[in-house]
């Protein structure tokens, strides 16, 4: 990918999902449970599956939200401009 230009979707999605298999285990599981539950439970109830409290559970979504951006940057895609 040439400095400037915007990755293609297909580029964009497989470096997301290449970055989110990268993640530690446990921002991986919070991460996994959020998105497979397409927004239907609660983070309560995901938190509870994954025997972890609430706040725990938000913790381990925000780093792992930190380190799949941080993954991306180092792919060189700029997610400010792609949230555009």
């Amino acid at each position: 990918m040439q400095e400037g230009s915007p990755p293609s979707d297909l580029l964009l999605r497989q470096r997301i999902e290449e970055c989110s298999r990268r993640l530690p285990r446990q921002p991986g599981r919070a991460l996994t449970s959020r998105l497979a539950s397409g927004g239907i439970q609660s983070d309560e109830v995901l938190a509870k599956e994954l025997r972890m409290r609430r706040n725990t559970f938000l913790q381990n979504i925000t780093r792992a939200r930190k380190l799949v951006a941080e993954c991306l940057e180092r792919h060189g895609i700029d997610l400010a401009r792609e949230l555009v």
